[in-house]
């Protein structure tokens, strides 16, 4: 018989069998569940034998069924009304709380995430479910349901790739389903818009209200998710700013929680009672918010400073605050939650910029302009960003130019590098992936497993799609040589004449994406040149168009020169060596309405002989924060004649222990036997041995150990 549909009704045994399709499907049966709701069923058994060719019960299937289910029909047997999704986030983080707006055929009851299914032979290993929890907030002025949705904590409920997200009425009926990626960075880097209207409610004497409207999720935007925390600050002495203050406080909870309708709308307002307030004193506060964008968030410039000085004052019974300071704060309250002020350590507190590699690969003395996303924007602090640029390894970089670039698009809309421009559009999956040795590595780029791809692997990517377009590749896990042809991913595509390559796609240290236009897209080869891993490919659907601007840079700092700004901007070039960096500082613009801000990285320059390891030049967008593992970096120089600096990683305070060993393992010095605090630390080594007299030129080992990490290093000391 053909394959059946079962619809479950809730509780044990409760299961309805649907008709079954006419056309037995067999052994290769595939069933997928498509974005408006229907089931696609198609595949069947191969045979050779000439009686059953042609058969439409037993021979080979080329047929595709599209089978209705029940939930789109009302009982009088025509199409259900379906809810309709306005608006929903292309991509997002882990834990984000977005914003899906909702028209049409009543209130949503569910929200649900489905992974696009991988079937085969009766079973979808890519098969995921996840019911989203939710809650309506209000009605725009546009008669759409605005909702705000938490998406699943980590990859253990949800892992990373594409899902269709749906909402369903009461009836059950689903929405058409809209694509949303879910990875470690959502691509919002704009911050949240400023709080303009920070005011006093009420004063009792001891406690004090105060008021504010929500902030846009983005700057400019009209609506956008509730903010994931509000920071407070206050003085007693001088007016605030981003470094002048007496202390922050942070509130953790009880702010814009699931079921608080007061996250974007404009008519509402979030109110907090501080507590234990000194009297009589003036008091100066300021207050900022922080996003969900890129997973942890972006924070917003300050709000206006609210001027007051504590006096008794009849409250009209609102209540007062909680009891006792929290590390020097105050404590709030709010419709009975007490929720703590801590004190962040003054400043910024966002950690969560990544590096990644620049000028991945290209030979020493060539000039290359390379442009690379910023998952989470550059650090704002206040109206200023920052980016930090900084060399690793004995190779020199010297920078020719140094760009900030804004891209505003199209909410629906991902962009790319493509060439030397950016392009905008949707991602369309591609119909399969097989390694040239037979695998099917669909389902695995799919769930966003990757490939980890060795040299000389091949793939072949049947895309389908046989006009002219464009490829995107996302990449990891960089090989770095010397010789950018003999690294990274070779890219061809089909014609009628043979392989044609049409571009070569150098990964970086993280995870970062490229676009490649193609004459025709049906079927494209990937050869791997070095250890790669592919993240993932797909087709881009051409969206809407870009806005583009450069930002030149205010101010660049030079670690070891200080303020390099006019070398920068007269064009003399900014150089850097291996533990050297400089901080780039960019004004920031507010983004047009109804568009998202992607942050791009625009630098030009090359790379000059420094002796040793070739290592690219690193970028990041804040200070390095307190390392996350243990490490031993590459000594610097290497080889090196006088001396060599062995740098190290804890994220933890650590007893260290250094020692170079000769090639018969005979240890010849302890550079280090200490306690040390989390940090990157390092030490000068003056090849002096343990007896105090210099070290013979040779091949040596550096061997870290702390605690149970141990790893090695091999240092040339040369005459």
């Amino acid at each position: 018989m053909g394959p059946r549909c079962e619809q479950w009704r809730g509780g044990v045994g409760r299961r309805w069998y649907l008709d079954a399709s006419s056309i037995i499907r067999g052994y290769h049966s595939s069933a997928l569940l498509l974005p408006d709701g229907r089931i696609l069923c198609a595949g069947g058994n191969a045979t050779t034998s000439n009686a059953l060719i042609g058969d439409p019960h037993h021979g080979d299937q080329h047929k595709l069924d599209l089978y209705s289910p029940p939930y789109l029909f009302t009982l009088s047997g025509q199409p259900a009304p379906r809810p309709t999704i306005v608006s929903a986030p292309r991509r997002a983080a882990f834990g984000e709380r977005i914003v899906v707006t909702q028209s049409g055929n009543g209130s949503a009851s569910r929200m649900t995430l489905v992974r696009p299914g991988a079937v085969t032979h009766g079973f979808d290993e890519n098969q995921r479910f996840i019911e989203l929890a939710f809650h309506y907030d209000f009605t725009n002025a546009s008669g759409e349901r605005v909702h705000h949705v938490t998406l699943p904590a980590d990859s253990a409920v949800a892992p990373p790739g594409e899902y269709m997200l749906f909402v369903l009425n009461k009836a059950g009926t689903p929405s058409i389903a809209r694509w949303l990626r879910i990875n470690n960075r959502n691509g919002q880097t704009m911050p949240p818009s400023a709080i303009t209207d920070l005011t006093k409610s009420c004063s009792d004497g001891v406690t004090l209200d105060l008021q504010w409207s929500p902030p846009a999720a983005d700057a400019g935007a009209a609506i956008g998710a509730p903010a994931a925390e509000y920071e407070l600050r206050y003085s007693t002495t001088v007016p605030l700013t981003d470094g002048n203050f007496t202390t922050a406080g942070t509130l953790v909870a009880g702010l814009d929680e699931p079921g608080d309708p007061l996250a974007s709308n404009p008519d509402r307002r979030v109110g907090i009672t501080l507590g234990n307030l000194a009297q009589p004193k003036t008091y100066r506060f300021r207050i900022r918010s922080r996003n969900y964008s890129s997973g942890s968030g972006v924070w917003s410039a300050l709000s206006n400073e609210l001027v007051f000085t504590q006096h008794d004052e009849d409250c009209g019974g609102a209540g007062g605050g909680g009891g006792g300071f929290y590390d020097g704060g105050f404590t709030a309250n709010r419709t009975g939650r007490t929720v703590a002020l801590r004190r962040p350590g003054g400043g910024s507190t966002d950690t969560s910029f990544v590096e990644n590699t620049l000028l991945p690969v290209i030979r020493l003395g060539s000039m290359a302009t390379d442009r690379v996303r910023l998952p989470n924007g550059p650090k704002w602090e206040g109206a200023t960003g920052r980016v930090r640029l900084s060399r690793a390894g004995t190779l020199g970089t010297e920078f020719e130019g140094v760009q900030l670039v804004a891209v505003d698009h199209a909410t629906e809309d991902e962009v790319f590098v493509r060439g030397g421009e950016f392009v905008a559009g949707t991602v369309e999956p591609v119909v399969s992936v097989h390694h040239a040795d037979g695998r099917d590595l669909t389902a695995s780029l799919a769930s966003g497993e990757g490939f980890e791809g060795r040299d000389g692997d091949t793939l072949y990517v049947d895309v389908q799609h046989h006009e002219p377009g464009t490829l995107v590749l996302s990449s990891s896990k960089s090989q770095l040589v010397k010789f950018p042809d003999v690294t990274g991913i070779r890219i061809s595509t089909e014609t009628s004449s043979g392989w044609v390559e049409i571009g070569h796609h150098n990964p970086r240290k993280r995870v970062s994406d490229e676009a490649f236009a193609a004459p025709a897209l049906d079927h494209v080869r990937l050869i791997f040149m070095g250890e790669h891993k592919l993240e993932g490919v797909a087709r881009l659907v051409p969206g809407g168009g870009v806005r583009v601007q450069h930002v030149a840079p205010t101010s660049v700092t030079h670690s070891q020169w200080g303020d390099v700004t006019s070398m920068v901007a007269s064009g003399e070039g900014l150089p850097l060596q291996g533990g050297e960096s400089a901080y780039a500082e960019f004004p920031y613009s507010e983004a047009p309405v109804d568009t998202v801000r992607d942050w791009y990285l625009e630098v030009t320059g090359s790379h000059f002989q420094g002796g040793g390891a070739a290592i690219a030049a690193r970028m990041s967008g804040a200070d390095e924060a307190t390392p996350t593992r243990f490490a031993l970096a590459p000594g610097s120089p290497n080889p090196f004649h006088g001396s060599t600096r062995l740098a190290f990683e804890l994220p933890v305070r650590a007893k260290v222990r250094l020692e170079v060993f000769d090639v018969t393992g005979r240890r010849v010095a302890t550079p280090v036997d200490a306690s040390y605090a989390a940090g990157r630390p390092s030490v000068e080594w003056a090849r002096v041995g343990a007896d105090g007299r210099p070290v013979a030129a040779g091949v040596f080992l550096c061997r870290m150990t702390a605690g149970e990490f141990r790893a090695e290093r091999r240092l040339v000391l040369v005459k």
